[in-house]
């Protein structure tokens, strides 16, 4: 492991991200000024010297940053990032790849190995993932459209309204006026796949799709600003609401009137 080389990466890492801090301080400094501006004014005025001035000034007193261009790490905090995260930042270097700073510690937070981040990563970038929900929609809504018609006749949705509705011709009418008045609603699904739902099955068939992706869900991916679990939880919802969408189709009222009568 090459130390000073992953000394040298985290240095430059560090002082881009102070100068980004100081970037937002500066702008803070000078809000009184841009406050009543016109967009476009503020959007001039940020690109002016006077700010320009103001900028240059709130980097050249801030003492860590002074330090970060001396080769220096001046936090104790920083000093034991480092240790912890030079292994890391040596095989990203290794394999030619661009030192991000927040990547790395969410490597390190979610106890990922680098080579099944990049894996992850990996399948992200390369919307394997979108590509997965789009063509399993069909798929998804069968195993759904199965389990939800079983449910509608073994389920005990009597437990929802007093013991004196006890008979099918009370029970019926009032399910189809309360729970099914605008049609199949998400709780009966989930209430189908119970002891799990709709999400965690689509979530379920993801992962045993993409091992890879298990026990990323904090992995930050690179360039997006988003997690893994952020980004395929958008996928989960989107197909969950697809699916849903469909079942709605499957189950107009009468279907849904026959089977809870059966």
């Amino acid at each position: 492991m090459d130390l000073q080389a992953a000394r040298t990466a985290y240095i430059r890492e560090a002082r881009k991200e102070r100068e980004a801090w100081l970037y937002q301080h500066a702008l803070n400094k000078v809000r009184v000024i841009t406050r009543s501006m016109k967009p476009e004014e503020k959007a001039a005025y940020l690109e002016s010297a006077a700010f320009a001035n103001t900028l240059a000034q709130v980097r050249r007193r801030d003492q860590i940053l002074q330090a970060l261009n001396r080769g220096e790490i001046p936090q104790s905090w920083q000093r034991a990032e480092l240790d912890r995260l030079a292994p890391l930042i040596s095989q990203e270097l290794s394999a030619g790849y661009e030192i991000d700073l927040d990547y790395l510690r969410s490597m390190e937070r979610s106890r990922t190995s680098p080579e099944k981040a990049r894996r992850a990563v990996a399948l992200m970038n390369g919307n394997a993932v979108s590509r997965f929900f789009s063509s399993g929609r069909g798929r998804f809504t069968d195993t759904a459209a199965k389990k939800v018609s079983h449910y509608l006749k073994a389920g005990n949705l009597a437990r929802m309204f007093a013991v004196s509705l006890s008979r099918t011709e009370h029970i019926v009418p009032r399910l189809m006026e309360t729970t099914f008045r605008k049609g199949l609603p998400l709780n009966i699904v989930n209430s189908a796949f119970h002891p799990k739902s709709l999400s965690r099955y689509l979530q379920e068939e993801l992962t045993q799709a993409f091992p890879d992706l298990k026990g990323c869900r904090s992995l930050l991916v690179p360039g997006t600003g988003e997690t893994v679990g952020t980004m395929t939880e958008k996928g989960i919802q989107e197909t969950k609401d697809a699916v849903l969408s469909s079942l709605k189709k499957r189950f107009p009222p009468e279907r849904l009137e026959k089977l809870l009568r059966e």
